[in-house]
């Protein structure tokens, strides 16, 4: 197999395999209830926007990276989320009392630094950074994970293979 059908084949291969985040959030800090912090319930953390089919999030005790790929109304967040104009986006921290604090009416680019929305990006996760989470607030960013797009690594892998190959002249029978 030549080494163009390989990184070829690689290229489009690869990404079948795992998702890898494609666009990072931006950083996000805002307060939390204005009571204790009970680390044994934490804070429920969900981002959507207005409806509980587009809102995603879960229970987070401490800070760390979690998958939410696995949420049921995922689907219908990224829905939203790509569709090309920009909406609303609704952050709400609860403690397991009730009380809550409601960060309203963020636009797509506060969150997702992007001008409108994650359109046209294949996205299929989402990662939720979570830096820290006590009684003062909360710091987090949402990482987006899809299928890369395999056109620009072709590029530079058989660029690779070109600049790698000493001696070539560009008109010798050894430079293909």
């Amino acid at each position: 197999m030549s080494r163009y059908a390989l990184a070829l084949f690689l290229c489009v291969a690869a990404p079948l395999y795992a998702d890898e985040v494609i666009w990072y959030g931006d950083p996000y800090a805002f307060a939390s209830p204005p009571y204790p912090y009970d680390p044994e319930t934490g804070y429920e953390l969900t981002i959507g926007y207005g409806n509980d089919f587009d809102t995603i999030g879960d229970w987070y005790t401490q800070p760390g990276v979690y998958d939410l790929s696995s949420d049921p109304d995922l689907g219908g967040f990224l829905a939203t989320a790509t569709n090309g104009m920009s909406d609303t986006l609704t952050i709400r921290v609860a403690d397991a009392a009730g009380h809550e604090v409601i960060v309203n009416s963020l636009t797509e680019n506060d969150v997702f630094q992007r001008a409108t929305d994650l359109w046209p990006l294949p996205v299929t996760g989402v990662l939720l950074n979570l830096f820290y989470i006590d009684e003062p607030g909360v710091s987090v960013r949402w990482d987006f994970m899809g299928i890369p797009e395999p056109t620009s690594l072709m590029l530079v892998l058989l660029g690779t293979g070109l600049v790698g190959r000493r001696g070539c002249k560009m008109d010798g029978p050894d430079c293909l």
